[in-house]
């Protein structure tokens, strides 16, 4: 293990008391520094900070009004660069670098870092994986959760630091040097934190800022942003390997596929390693990560047979793309670490267009949605907006899908999310918690939200019918979960004895005056093999509607379907209830009443589950709709179905969560 080259007693500064902060505090007062510590405004004495001055650092608490001279200061990743704070302990430091700089300055040999606005963790731990798995000593340090400065104390010889370095930690790099440095897109994210979008790449570039032609820069090339750093890399006569997902870029070193398999290309050596298909963790992206890290494995000495097995070998990690559960033959995916729009956007190309259920919500970052929207609109079934960013969110993808604005629903907290998309998904589809936005409105990070939404899930599991079950795979007619078959049994049976009644009432009634009668040639069945003939097809085209989603009817032909039923029942008015076709008679009321039940569920889904409609809004349609024919039906007169009607609708505003006492 290396020191810093600076001299005996130095005077160090550390800013930030987390986790960082306190290590590289305690690090160099045992190693002799003359350390101060100044833990920031909202700082105050704790059992942190007294174990530290019990180490001998001296620990400044509710103040960033730093004082003194200091011949380098080491700053916590949570402290931009433009914050008062970090600009008082620059003007008192000769020197002002980041915690993964410090470490990487005491021990600088066998380095790689990786950066990239979304993939990084991902990549790290591959890149990580690949190389244990020729034979190589790896770590993974940095921004996925292992201090640099902490595994410096603990390396081995021989071993590989593989570290993810936010652009937090590169913003105030100086001298840090790689021997792999990898740069896997860059998407607006922590503007607050950069200012400007310019701010944020720089930070990303400075990874390349000091390697040489002995070294490789690695960069995927999809986006502007990585196309024009890529550009300036190879003015600089650097080695790069460009990464491209659109075939192969025609370089000495590149990263691509071809003909479904992944290929790298290195110094004009080429190494095809597996198929696409192939790999565990699925996603355009994740054919990304894999070939960055394929190519950094290559670069650094692992054998092509030992990666290419490593690299089906690989698991998705924990809250990124995960799987943690299946509820009735709907899957559930936990991708809390998407924390932007382009994360959304590329974990969604994981899945069968139209088959997802998406959970979008959390802390607003004011991120421009409409990328995001036009992807939710093209692959998502539906979305399920909640938390502080839920109105913004759902507001950008009602404007976005327009006529096909019932997809989006409304939720306060991730979960009531849950269960709402528990109630929209269907046997096949999949709920994907990828939320576009960090967490800080609900939870403490990524990490926790992930872990309630899985335990969430495994709650829900619990309870069902698939639990009691104890795991026996659900059963399912003609795609209908085998838990429903119950109450849809009882339909049947209610049906068919409801049918059968009304047959062997029309016989009865109609079977001496169909005996007598010319035109019915004496056949006392007559009229009911006629009313057979009507049940037939009936209940075949009770068969076609029920396969079709009713949102496809109650929201797409609702208009249409009212106004052909008030203009039925108007032709009936003051007269008979009947409209004659032919040897054929239709009843408007009968007709009524089924479209009375579609209004009605359209009106209270728009209003009680998805939140589009205001109380207002709602009930003035609501009015005009029920109140309209109910009042035709008075009017012929038919009372009896006026109270069918009148009691279906009470029923159905009970069951959509009125109170009692608001229906009585």
């Amino acid at each position: 293990m290396g020191h810093i080259d600076t001299a005996d007693n130095t005077r160090t500064l550390v800013l930030g008391l987390g986790k960082s902060g306190a290590f590289v505090a305690r690090y160099c007062a045992e190693r002799g520094d003359d350390v101060t510590l100044y833990g920031g405004l909202k700082s105050e004495p704790g059992e942190l900070g007294r174990g530290l001055e019990q180490a001998g650092v001296r620990v400044v608490y509710g103040t960033e009004d730093v004082q003194g001279s200091y011949d380098l200061c080491v700053t916590s990743p949570g402290i931009s660069e433009f914050s008062d704070f970090f600009r008082a302990a620059q003007a008192c430091s000769a020197e002002i670098v980041s915690e993964p700089e410090f470490a990487w300055r005491e021990s600088p040999e066998r380095w790689v870092a990786i950066t990239g606005t979304n993939g990084k963790t991902t990549t790290t731990t591959f890149t990580r994986d690949l190389l244990r798995g020729a034979g190589m000593r790896a770590t993974a340090v940095g921004n996925i959760g292992y201090l640099c400065t902490e595994a410096v104390t603990k390396r081995e010889d021989g071993e590989w630091f593989v570290a993810e370095l936010s652009s937090f930690q590169l913003a105030v790099s100086r001298r840090l040097h790689p021997h792999v440095a990898v740069l896997l897109n860059v998407t607006p994210d922590h503007i607050a934190w950069h200012k400007t979008l310019e701010n944020y790449a720089a930070a990303k570039e400075k990874i390349f800022a000091n390697l040489t032609p002995d070294d490789l820069a690695v960069v995927a090339v999809g986006d502007d942003w990585c196309r024009a750093i890529a550009d300036r890399l190879d003015a600089r006569g650097l080695r790069l390997c460009r990464l491209s997902l659109e075939g192969d870029p025609g370089t000495p070193c590149a990263a691509f596929v071809r003909d479904g398999r992944l290929v790298v290309r290195l110094d004009g050596t080429e190494h095809e390693l597996c198929g696409g298909d192939d790999l565990q963790i699925k996603g355009v992206h994740n054919v990304e990560n894999a070939l960055a890290a394929a190519t950094v494995a290559l670069a650094v000495g692992a054998p092509e047979a030992d990666v290419a097995a490593g690299l089906v070998a690989f698991a998705p990690l924990e809250h990124r793309i995960e799987p943690c559960g299946e509820l009735a033959g709907v899957r559930f995916v936990d991708d809390s670490k998407a924390t932007n729009t382009d994360a959304v956007e590329k974990a969604l190309t994981a899945f069968e267009p139209g088959s997802v259920v998406l959970l979008l919500g959390g802390h607003d970052k004011g991120t421009d949605l409409t990328s995001l929207a036009g992807a939710a609109a093209r692959d998502c079934a539906a979305a399920v907006c909640y938390g502080d960013a839920g109105p913004r969110i759902a507001a950008a993808l009602r404007e976005h899908l327009g006529d096909s604005s019932e997809r989006v629903y409304e939720a306060p907290h991730m979960a009531e999310a849950l269960d709402r998309a528990i109630g929209i998904a269907l046997p096949g589809q999949t709920v994907l918690l990828s939320p576009a936005c960090s967490s800080f409105d609900e939870f403490s990070g990524f990490e926790e939200r992930g872990r309630v939404f899985k335990d969430l899930v495994a709650e829900r599991t619990a309870t069902s019918r698939d639990a009691r079950r104890r795991g026996r795979a659900e059963k399912s007619i003609f795609g209908v979960p085998e838990r429903f078959e119950k109450p849809r049994l009882l339909l049947y049976l209610a049906t068919f004895a409801l049918v059968a009644y009304g047959l062997l009432m029309i016989y009865s009634s109609s079977s001496i005056v169909a005996l007598t009668g010319a035109d019915t040639d004496h056949n006392p069945a007559y009229y009911l093999i006629r009313q057979l003939i009507f049940v037939g097809g009936g209940l075949a085209a009770a068969v076609v509607i029920a396969c079709v989603d009713y949102h496809f009817w109650a929201n797409k032909f609702i208009i249409p379907i009212w106004l052909f039923t008030v203009f039925l029942l108007g032709l009936v008015i003051f007269a008979t209830r009947w409209i004659q076709i032919g040897s054929f008679s239709l009843q408007p009321s009968e007709f009524a009443k089924v479209t009375i039940v579609l209004v009605t569920a359209s009106l209270c889904g728009r209003y009680f589950e998805t939140g589009e409609l205001e109380e207002g809004r709602f009930v003035g349609l609501m009015a005009a709709a029920i109140v309209i024919p109910l009042g035709l039906f008075l009017l012929q007169p038919d009372k009896g179905s006026t109270m069918i009607c009148g009691l279906t609708l009470l029923v159905m505003f009970y069951f959509c969560g009125v109170p009692g006492e608001a229906v009585g």
